[in-house]
């Protein structure tokens, strides 16, 4: 990804803070893999996760 997380947040139009803290609950809940500014999707579902 070509966006550092204030990058992204501007992007987006979210605070920084909020956007790692969602990024952190996605992480947990196994949708997403990340390092730095490289994302994975994993392919599960909210609803394949519960």
């Amino acid at each position: 990804m070509p966006f550092n997380r204030q990058e992204l947040a501007d992007y987006l139009g979210v605070e920084r803070s909020a956007l790692s803290a969602e990024l952190g609950k996605m992480k947990r809940e196994g949708l997403v893999s990340f390092r730095k500014n490289e994302f994975t999707l994993n392919g599960r579902t909210r609803e394949t996760a519960i």
